[in-house]
């Protein structure tokens, strides 16, 4: 008998699918922590990083930083970490620039990674194969999230 006409129409108006839309951006920034994690793994157990650019740098008569290898994969880790928070912040928050935004992610994290796959010194790999394809996981996460949130906003703009 007495509805509040506000509390109707935004009923009418939400989409059941929005929140779980968004929801696919957790995997990218979970998957972004794993190449902290594995790096912190990494250091406090085999040290097999450390050991790989110590006798790489060895081999070429340069002594290697024996720290400096696990410095640049945090950096990396956590520019992947802060960028794949800040997307998935902008798309719970609802932006405008939700799509935009996880679609320059997924290209700053594929760059980041080829880096890491291809980046070579005394026409030696930098880091071993299996950095760069931590650091391409949540990229591919990325891409399918991106799919759902552009394929989301299609179906919205086509329907309104």
């Amino acid at each position: 008998m007495f509805r509040n006409k506000r509390e109707d129409d935004a009923a009418s108006t939400a989409r059941p699918g929005a929140t779980s839309s968004r929801g696919v951006l957790l995997l990218p920034m979970v998957l972004s922590f794993a190449l902290v994690v594995g790096a912190a793994v990494d250091q406090l157990t085999t040290g097999a990083l450390e050991a790989y650019s110590v006798s790489m740098y060895s081999a070429h008569g340069v002594a290697a930083e024996p720290g400096a290898i696990y410095g640049l994969v945090y950096t990396a880790g956590g520019v992947l970490v802060v960028l794949w928070l800040l997307v998935g912040l902008g798309a719970r928050a609802g932006r405008r620039w939700g799509s935009g935004a996880v679609v320059a992610a997924v290209v700053v994290n594929v760059v980041l990674a080829l880096t890491m796959l291809f980046v070579t010194e005394y026409a030696e790999p930098v880091f071993p194969p299996m950095w760069g394809l931590l650091a391409a996981l949540p990229a591919a996460a990325g891409i399918g999230a991106a799919a759902v949130l552009i394929r989301g906003r299609a179906g919205r703009s086509t329907a309104a």
